[in-house]
Formats: C-alpha cells, structure tokens, sequence
C-alpha cells in the first residue's frame, strides 16, 4: 500500500458521547475526531494534559494537571516538560510536580525538576521519561492577587520525544475564580423592624443569586 491506507478515504470518526476516550489510548476522542482517526484503534502517542480546577478555603483555586498514561511499550517519552502559564499572579503559592503511574503498573512517584528563568507567572517542570502506566501530575494552589471582570485563561503546554518523533500538545482553559458569595436580599422582616428570638420562632424571607 502506497500510504497509511492505501487507495482507500481516510477513516472517520464517530465518538461515543458516553465515553470520552473509548480505546483508552493517549489520545481522546475529540482529538480522535479532529484528526481523522479511529476512536476504536489504539494510538501510541500525543499525550494531552487534563486540567481540573477547584475553589479552596481562603478564596483561592486549585488546579490539577494530569496526563494520559503513557501507553508505548516499545519505546519511553524522552524529554518530557510540562508548562504552565497563569493570566494572574497567585500569592501564597504552592507547588508540586511528580511522574506518576496508574493501574497494573505502579512505580514509586518521582517528582519533577522545575525550571528556573521563566517569564513571569509561568511555571515548568522536566519529568523523568515516560513508561508504560506511567503520566505526568501537577498541583498549583494559591489566591489570585486580582480578580479579572473579564474571563481570563490558563495556557497548558506539554512536550516530549517518542523515539525520534517529537511531540507536543497545547490547551487553554478558563480560570476558576472566587468573585465571592452570592448576593443576598432580605425580604421579611423589614429593614429595621428588630425582633427578638425570645418571642418565639423567627421566619426570614428572601433570595440568594450566585452568578
């Protein structure tokens, strides 16, 4: 056959909505579909990074980033280096980065090297190579220094060698922000109307809109 298939269309994609990533390969199947492969054929490589976001006490956010299990049994991701970029600067910030293994093959987490001389708010790592089950996780906890009007984004970027091929994988996400508690309206009792509680049981009335 001349090419990948020959004479034949390239195959098309149809992801099961049920199902983000049906052959549990390193690619989803969005991706799957974005670049013309099957969601049901097993693809050794492009790697993306999940990003999962979370409020924590104090008004701050947390996010986790976690990569595919690294699923070539031939050859180890060479080189791999994570980054990140924050629209904002965090104070009080906390940090960890380790490589990580999942299912049947569990090694002892290694951590990551982080690498000094970035442009302000980014942050990058080099992780030890990938093996098999092996994947790439880091934690950043902090408190936004400012609270944007506007929605702001957080830029992932994710690279590393397969054999003499190199990859990289690249997103961007909204920041989760803490723009405070929701607003309250008090209905009954009114305005300056003070009733005791030694009176009886007291009924307030109103509404609470957290946009």
């Amino acid at each position: 056959m001349a090419g990948a298939y020959g004479s034949l269309p390239d195959p098309v994609a149809f992801p099961n909505p049920r199902i983000a990533n049906a052959d549990r390969d390193g690619r989803s199947d969005k991706r799957e579909k974005e670049l013309a492969s099957s969601p049901n054929a097993f693809n050794l490589s492009d790697l993306e990074i999940v990003t999962s976001q979370k409020l924590v006490e104090g008004g701050g956010t947390q996010l986790t980033l976690t990569s595919f299990p690294w699923t070539n049994d031939l050859e180890a991701g060479s080189n791999p280096r994570l980054s990140i970029t924050l629209p904002i600067a965090f104070s009080g910030l906390t940090m960890s980065a380790r490589l990580i293994s999942t299912g049947q093959y569990l090694y002892p987490p290694v951590n990551a090297t982080q690498v000094l001389g970035q442009l302000p708010n980014t942050y990058a790592w080099d992780f030890p190579p990938l093996y098999k089950g092996s994947m790439v996780e880091v934690i950043l906890t902090g408190v936004p220094s400012t609270i944007p009007v506007d929605e702001v984004s957080v830029e992932v970027n994710f690279r590393y060698t397969e054999g003499n091929t190199p990859r990289q994988s690249q997103s961007t996400v909204p920041l989760l922000l803490n723009r405070g508690g929701p607003e309250v309206t008090v209905i009954s009792p009114a305005e300056g109307n003070l009733e005791s509680a030694y009176q009886g049981d007291i009924r307030v009335e109103g509404s609470a809109v957290d946009d």
